[in-house]
């Protein structure tokens, strides 16, 4: 099982992104976008829920495991539905999810809401930063220093003949359970504050090319261009936050 999810956790990235790059040739009815954003909030649930009730297990090694490739399928969903969201001349086509946080960002006018979304979006980068900082740091602690302890605690009972060499293995194996756990929570957390990184530079990339579009290829009026594709990306942009959010709360120390 442990050889599996290696596998899938090496190979797994690379099949997101190439998935993803291969699909921004391709335009995916609204339909199918609603599905992907639902598929996505159902995995960060439940990625929250079993960081939150799985017991001191093999099993939070693998949630780790998890949030990495949430953060890769995310980054996937929003590359694939970029052709989508910038091919789409008529405001009303767009989801009607993002055209309602849009609108609420935006609603004093489409400049401010441009820089309240990046405001949000640096605030939660630091947010992210402070709350998994002290659970890595215990992290790297354990692995430097407490690891060698007890592994050196377990070979002085062997010696002793307080334990079995049956005993000693196992415990041993929870002592490498501990380390996979610890090490998962440190990457995991690496990769989660890279992917919000990555959806900021994913909402100018939007906005930009969203307002240059509209000038030059639907013939918009400038005004009327920035205001819509601000709108569209700044709801596009939290659509997505929402549940990075949620994961990032769910990376805790199990004790």
């Amino acid at each position: 099982m442990n050889k599996r999810f290696a596998f899938l956790k090496n190979t797994f990235p690379f099949i997101a992104l190439i998935c993803g790059l291969l699909l921004i040739f391709f335009s995916f009815p609204n339909i199918c976008i609603e599905l992907f954003l639902i598929i996505d909030y159902v995995l960060a649930i439940s990625i929250f829920v079993l960081q939150f009730t799985a017991g001191k297990t093999s099993a939070n090694f693998y949630s780790c495991i998890l949030i990495n490739f949430y953060c890769f399928f995310t980054c996937g969903i929003a590359i694939a539905t970029t052709r989508t969201f910038l091919s789409l001349s008529d405001f009303e086509q767009q989801l009607e999810i993002i055209k309602i946080i849009g609108f609420w960002i935006c609603r004093e006018n489409s400049l401010s809401g441009f820089f309240y979304t990046l405001m949000m979006s640096v605030v939660l980068i630091f947010f992210c930063k402070r709350y998994i900082s002290r659970y890595t740091e215990i992290s790297a602690r354990y692995c430097l220093d407490s690891m060698n302890s007890e592994l050196f605690d377990i070979d002085q009972k062997l010696i002793r003949k307080e334990i079995t060499e049956d005993e000693a293995k196992n415990q041993k194996q929870q002592v490498a359970t501990k380390i996979d756990y610890y090490s998962g929570l440190d990457s995991s957390a690496q990769v989660l504050e890279k992917t919000i990184t990555a959806f900021i530079l994913l909402f100018i990339v939007f906005t930009v090319g969203g307002v240059s579009i509209g000038i030059v290829e639907f013939h918009q009026p400038w005004r009327e261009a920035m205001y819509q594709y601000i709108v569209l990306s700044s709801g596009y942009l939290v659509v997505f936050l929402i549940p990075l959010f949620i994961v990032c709360l769910s990376l805790r120390i199990k004790k």
